[in-house]
């Protein structure tokens, strides 16, 4: 009898971990497909174009474009990292080197912290990454269609 009665709680044990682990699977599943239907909120850039004929707001004044270049891009943005971007692109006449170079010595003439330079021959781009008076300024050179262009662009805290 006692034998009995031990296989019958030993057999009731077993029933009611299965009961449990199928519970279980089952609210991971739930808790899976509750994830899955969930959208992610996707971040935006706020970005308001400027004209062509001037500078964006908070570009630095003492970063040359080159005269009688092509502005393809000209604008003012609050970024990703919550910083406002000014940002200016251009066709330039000279070579990628040329404007690595020429960049270079600007930034180095009027103050720039150069803080990394980026020669990506895989991408067939040039980077160059600068700080002054809390301004990080980023600089690529890059070919597109076989035309060089210079796109420089500047982050400041928001005030």
């Amino acid at each position: 009898m006692k034998r009995n009665i031990f296989l019958i709680i030993i057999i009731l044990l077993i029933l009611f971990t299965v009961a449990l682990f199928l519970s279980y699977q089952n609210l991971s599943k739930n808790k899976q497909n509750e994830l899955n239907n969930q959208t992610p909120k996707q971040k935006t850039v706020d970005i308001t174009n400027v004209d062509k004929n001037k500078l964006p707001e908070r570009f630095p004044q003492d970063i040359p474009i080159e005269a009688n270049a092509e502005i393809t891009l000209n604008y003012n943005a609050i970024n990703l990292n919550n910083k406002f971007q000014s940002t200016r692109e251009f066709i330039s006449a000279k070579t990628q080197e040329e404007n690595f170079q020429f960049y270079q010595k600007v930034l180095k003439e009027k103050g720039w912290n150069i803080t990394q330079t980026i020669e990506d021959p895989v991408l067939n781009h040039k980077i160059i990454l600068a700080t002054k008076d809390g301004n990080e300024l980023n600089i690529r050179i890059y070919s597109d269609n076989n035309k060089v262009k210079v796109a420089i662009s500047n982050e400041t805290n928001l005030k």
